[in-house]
């Protein structure tokens, strides 16, 4: 008899106990659900994590748990729920950028990164949200070391009105070519970065004049800096001898002693092979200023590239001297050395660029 209604009891007691748990799930849902909404986040995180003990298969838990801790500053919790929340539903693209955000706040970068770039895939998201997200891809490209294609992400603020304030020094990061995140920048460097941030984005917002100014005047502020010297080479390789040519005599009819703007001519022209336009406005600017390398450099170009070699070679020295770690200065003087027969100066001076180029450059 009593083994007979054995079974029957279990069932009952079973029975029983799922129907309670479902009760306390549906309770512990509910009031999880009205804490959010009345911005209660430590209560709503707290009665959340009860309620997916209960049910650990409801995703919509996951993700408000993930919010709510990532809103509080609590990464870790967020991570782990975000994680659970992708696990159950791979194609809902927020969660997988929430997630790598809640990774960037942890320092865990790599993961960070492809998370993020797994939401992004998703052209349905949330406008501000993508921007949000292409901030942080910028900032860990960089810090990866790939700078193209953090400038990539940054092109999408380039039609703003007044970037974020966190941009510039990442823009400026991005820029100079180093390995690092906005908040790893040392104090000392930090005017540098920025200036440099400001720099690009207004030639990447601006008109092609304005841009060809903002590199003049970043010269100005940084003559001796080497690594805007890298930038500057960069601009001057690409910039338009039309809109940045003007842009520059503009503001040498503006000030007659604006040395930067006359090397950066003087640069322009013999990039677009004008090597006797360029030689009087190299000559200015080393008249004006002979401590400035790129001035040295353009007027060894011009000269080494008009016939007068000798004392092109003398220039391009003085311009190594000045600025021993700059590529260009170190491309030019060994290919001045070559012209004049000097085969074993110029096979030292290469072999020392590319020595440079290999340490300096990424992936070089």
């Amino acid at each position: 008899m009593t083994l007979r209604i054995l079974p029957f009891l279990l069932f009952l007691v079973s029975f029983a106990s799922a129907e309670i748990q479902g009760q306390t799930f549906d309770d512990l849902a509910r009031r999880a659900e009205a804490a959010l909404d009345a911005s209660n986040l430590p209560q709503a995180i707290d009665l959340f994590q009860q309620a997916l003990r209960i049910k650990p298969q409801w995703s919509e838990g996951w993700w408000s748990l993930g919010t709510a801790a990532y809103d509080t500053d609590r990464y870790d919790v967020a991570r782990d729920a975000l994680a659970r929340c992708v696990a159950l539903k791979p194609d809902v693209a927020p969660a997988w950028g929430l997630l790598g955000l809640s990774e960037f706040q942890l320092n865990d970068y790599g993961n960070a990164l492809r998370h993020i770039e797994q939401s992004l895939l998703d052209t349905r998201l949330d406008v501000q949200m993508a921007r949000v997200l292409r901030f942080h891809e910028g900032m860990l490209l960089a810090h990866a070391g790939e700078f193209d294609r953090a400038m990539a992400s940054y092109a999408l603020f380039a039609h703003d009105d007044h970037p974020p304030a966190a941009l510039l020094p990442a823009i400026g990061i991005t820029a100079l070519r180093e390995p690092l995140l906005p908040d790893q920048i040392p104090p000392e460097r930090r005017e540098l970065f920025n200036a440099a941030g400001e720099t690009v984005w207004a030639a990447m917002s601006q008109d092609e004049a304005h841009g060809a100014g903002a590199f003049q005047r970043l010269l100005s502020r940084f003559p001796a800096s080497p690594e805007v010297h890298v930038l500057l080479d960069a601009y001057l390789l690409v910039a338009p001898l039309r809109a940045a040519g003007e842009e520059f005599r503009r503001e040498l009819e503006a000030d007659a002693s604006n040395s930067s703007a006359a090397a950066m001519l003087a640069c322009l022209l013999l990039n677009h092979d004008d090597a006797d336009g360029a030689l009087p406005y190299a000559t200015k600017a080393v008249q004006l200023a002979p401590k400035l390398s790129l001035a040295q450099y353009a007027l060894g170009r011009a000269l080494a590239t008009t016939g007068n070699l000798a004392e092109g070679i003398g220039h391009l020295e003085l311009a190594m001297q000045l600025d021993p770690t700059n590529i260009e200065n170190g491309i030019a003087l060994a290919s001045a050395y070559s012209k004049a027969g000097r085969t074993a100066d110029a096979r030292a001076e290469r072999d020392r660029t590319m020595d440079l180029a290999r340490r300096t450059v990424p992936h070089a």
